[in-house]
C-alpha cells in the first residue's frame, strides 16, 4: 500500500511533514538536535569551500521534514507501550538547501514478534517513508519499526516487564563527569571529526576503531531541543485531534485531570511513571542521530554514509550517559564506488546496551573517485 504521507493521516502515529524546503536554517537545527557542531551541516562559507560545494545535511535530517511513515491506529487497549524500534535508513544523494522534498508512504503490515517467556503481546509495525525532490530523484528512504506492546491479560502492567523499566539513576562521580566534558571540548574543538582530510578507501583496515563518542547525562534541554527541531509535538486543538479518539490510552495529569499526550512521557516522569517506568527515556530518533554522528565524525567529509540500519532494543533514560562505540567490519568495491561496512553500538555508562547499527560508508579513493565528485556532477555543481 502506498500513497502520499501521511498513508493513515488520522492515526496518533502519523508524522505528518513538517517542512518540505530545504533550508540552512532546518539543516542547522537537525544537527543542533543532536549537538553536532560539524560545519559540513551548519557553516556556509565552509560547505562552499567543501567538496560537496554548499553545505549539506547531516544524516537522519529526512526526520526534520517528516520523522518517518505513518501506522494505522492501534487498538484502544489501556496500557499499550508504544516505542522506536529503529529504523533502515537508506541515502541516495545528499540533501542540499534549495532541495524540495515530498513524501510518499508505503506501509509493510504488522507482524506479531511476541515470545512464550514474555509478559505481555509484541508486535512490530513497519512502514516506510520515501523523500522525493524537485527533479523526481528519490534522496532519502526510511523503513521505519514501531514496537507496540500490549498487555496479555487486561490490566497488567506491560512497562513494569521492560527491561529498562526499573533502571535506576546513579549520581556520578566528578571524574566520570570530567570525561563527558572532556569528550564534549573535543567535538567543539573539531578534534573528534577527521573533517577535511579525507579518509581513503585504501587506508582503511578491518578492524579499524571508530572513535568514542560520549553524550549526557540525557536531561530535559536535551529531549525539547529535539522535539523543536524534528517537530514531534503538536499543541492546543492539534494536540486534542490526536488524543480524543483513544483518551483511555493517555494519563491523566492529577492535578488538572486533563488528558496528557503520551509524547510527555519524553519530559514528564510522573507520566513515564504512570506508564510503569523509572524514568523518563529519550526520543529513539534522536539516539539515532547520535550515533550517525559518531560514523560522520570518522568518515571525513568526502565520505557519505548509504545505508544506516539502527535497531534500538532498549532506552536511553533521563540521567544517564551514552557511550556509542564502533569497528570497521568489510571493505568492497562496487562498481565505482568505494564501500566499508561498520558496525557500531551505543550503552549506558554502566554498559547496559540499547542500539546496535550496521552502515555502509562510501569512501573516496585515492585514484581520485569520491562520492561529493559523484553528486556534484550529478546535480551541475563544479
Amino acid at each position: 500500500m502506498r500513497a502520499p504521507a501521511p498513508l493513515f493521516p488520522d492515526s496518533p502515529y502519523r508524522f505528518a511533514t513538517n517542512a518540505s524546503h530545504v533550508t540552512p536554517d532546518l539543516i542547522r537545527a537537525a544537527a543542533r538536535a543532536s549537538g553536532d557542531p560539524n560545519p559540513l551541516w551548519s557553516d556556509d562559507a565552509y560547505g562552499a569551500t567543501s567538496p560537496w560545494g554548499t553545505n549539506i545535511a547531516p544524516p537522519v535530517f529526512e526526520a526534520a521534514l517528516s520523522e518517518c511513515g505513518s501506522v494505522p491506529r492501534p487498538p484502544p487497549v489501556p496500557g499499550m507501550v508504544a516505542m522506536q524500534g529503529g529504523v533502515l535508513r537508506r541515502y541516495f544523494e545528499p540533501f542540499r538547501p534549495g532541495d524540495v522534498i515530498r513524501s510518499d508512504d508505503i506501509w509493510h503490515g504488522i507482524a506479531e514478534k511476541t515470545r512464550p517467556e514474555k509478559p505481555y503481546r509484541l508486535f512490530i509495525n513497519q512502514s516506510e517513508r520515501v523523500y522525493i525532490n524537485q527533479v523526481d530523484r528519490m534522496a532519502a528512504s526510511a523503513h521505519c519499526r514501531i514496537a507496540m506492546i500490549f498487555p496479555k491479560d487486561p490490566g497488567e502492567d506491560v512497562a513494569a516487564a521492560l527491561d529498562f523499566a526499573q533502571r535506576k539513576r546513579r549520581r556520578f562521580s566528578e571524574e566520570e563527569l570530567a570525561q563527558v566534558r572532556a569528550s564534549y571540548r573535543r567535538v567543539l574543538r573539531g578534534d573528534a571529526r577527521r573533517g577535511a582530510e579525507p579518509r581513503y578507501w585504501e587506508d582503511v583496515e578491518i578492524g579499524d576503531v571508530v572513535p568514542e563518542l560520549l553524550f549526557g547525562p540525557y536531561d530535559m534541554s536535551d529531549a525539547v531541543t529535539f522535539a523543536g527541531a524534528i517537530g514531534v509535538t503538536t499543541a492546543g486543538a492539534l494536540k486534542w485531534r490526536e488524543i480524543e479518539p483513544a483518551m483511555a490510552q493517555f494519563p491523566r495529569d492529577p492535578e488538572t485531570g486533563a488528558p496528557r499526550h503520551l509524547v510527555d512521557i519524553h519530559f514528564e516522569e510522573w507520566i513515564a511513571q504512570s506508564r510503569g517506568l523509572r524514568h523518563s527515556m529519550a526520543f529513539g530518533t534522536q539516539l539515532e542521530q547520535i550515533m550517525c554522528q559518531a560514523v560522520s565524525n570518522w568518515m571525513s567529509d568526502l565520505g557519505f554514509i548509504c545505508e544506516a540500519d539502527m535497531k534500538i532494543h532498549s532506552a536511553l533514560l533521563f540521567g544517564e550517559i551514552s557511550r556509542t562505540t564502533g569497528r570497521v567490519t568489510g571493505k568492497r568495491r562496487d562498481g565505482d564506488r568505494h564501500l566499508v561496512d561498520l558496525e557500531l553500538s551505543s550503552e549506558t555508562w554502566s554498559a547496559v546496551p540499547y542500539c546496535r547499527g550496521t552502515f555502509v560508508v562510501e569512501l573516496p579513493s585515492r585514484t581520485g573517485q569520491s562520492p561529493a565528485a559523484r553528486f556534484c556532477a550529478a546535480s551541475g555543481i563544479s
